[in-house]
C-alpha cells in the first residue's frame, strides 16, 4: 500500500487538467482518491471523469512521465464519458484498477488555489493484466 499526497500547481496562463484518459498501471491492484479542497477555492473543474471504450478498435500510448514511470494514456477519440466525481472536500473515491478502470481529469479553469489530495494505491510485485487486448 502507498500513500501520497499531491498538491497541483494553480492553474495560471489557460485552463488545463492534470492528466486526461488512462489506465493506471498494470501492477496496482486498487485506486483511492481522498480529495481536500479548500472551502475558498471555487475554481471549476479538477473533478475526476469515468470513461468507457467507443470500441473495442483502440490504442494505449504507453510513454515516460517527468518522473521516468511509465503511463498508460489513451486518445480521448476512443473513449466517452460516462460520470463525473466532483473535486469536493472530504471525498474519497476507491477503485480496482484494470483495462476498464479508464479515468481522467477534467479541465480545472483559472485559479490561485493549488489541487489537493491524497493518492492510495495497492502496489503487486507482478502486472496483473495486459493492455493489449
Amino acid at each position: 500500500m502507498d500513500c501520497t499526497a499531491v498538491i497541483g500547481s494553480p492553474v495560471t496562463g489557460k485552463p488545463s487538467s492534470y492528466r486526461g484518459p488512462h489506465v493506471d498501471k498494470p501492477y496496482k491492484l486498487f485506486g483511492g482518491l481522498f480529495y481536500m479542497r479548500l472551502p475558498e477555492d471555487d475554481a471549476v473543474g479538477g473533478d475526476l471523469e469515468l470513461y468507457r471504450y467507443r470500441s473495442d478498435e483502440h490504442k494505449f500510448s504507453a510513454s515516460q512521465s517527468e518522473y521516468g514511470d511509465s503511463r498508460f494514456d489513451i486518445d480521448p477519440k476512443y473513449v466517452e464519458e460516462v460520470d463525473t466525481v466532483p473535486y469536493a472536500a472530504n471525498t474519497l473515491v476507491m477503485y480496482p484498477i484494470n483495462r476498464y478502470a479508464l479515468h481522467g481529469v477534467s479541465v480545472r479553469q483559472l485559479t490561485n488555489h493549488q489541487r489537493r489530495f491524497v493518492a492510495l494505491v495497492g502496489d503487486m510485485p507482478d502486472m496483473l493484466f495486459d493492455l493489449a487486448m
